[in-house]
């Protein structure tokens, strides 16, 4: 029992999964997710974000939630041409890690972006019930932003 108890605990909650297709090729939308300093001009989420995108840097994100701005720090887990990943860094991450990807497909005229934003640990169903419809919300704020950013609108 402690064994499956276990597992169902480690077994992401996937919050956001989202998909978009956007008029450019995959190195022109991976640079726009890298260039942080940019964040601010298209993101409507992550307001704004200061580091690296190294694999291990740390990045402090100003991150806008309904009741407020705040800023959470992360850790930069994958940076290949085609995949940008990072997880929750702070005290929380003990009992709710969350962890964000995204992965790029070039198609046909284009990128499809696809985001997974999951979240593991003991309390991830009260983030889902506290922060899930707000998440997803602006999870595909995001995504919708990004594509009218790096299509030039």
């Amino acid at each position: 029992m402690l064994w499956l108890t276990s597992q169902v605990l480690a077994a992401p909650l996937v919050i956001f999964a989202g998909e978009a297709e956007i008029a450019a090729d995959p190195a022109a939308v991976q640079e726009a997710l890298l260039d942080f300093d940019a964040y601010a001009e298209w993101n409507p989420w992550l307001t704004s974000a200061v580091g690296e995108p190294l694999p291990g840097a740390t990045v402090a994100a100003t991150v806008r939630f309904d009741e407020g701005e705040r800023v959470v720090r992360h850790r930069v887990l994958v940076v290949e041409p085609a995949t940008f990943c990072w997880e929750d860094l702070g005290a929380f991450t003990v009992v709710a890690r969350g962890q964000r990807c995204r992965e790029l497909v070039e198609v046909p005229g284009g990128t499809e972006i696809h985001v997974e934003l999951s979240v593991r640990g003991p309390l991830k169903g009260l983030v889902e019930r506290r922060y899930g419809e707000e998440l997803r919300r602006f999870s595909q704020a995001e995504l919708e932003a990004l594509k009218v950013y790096v299509e030039g609108g």
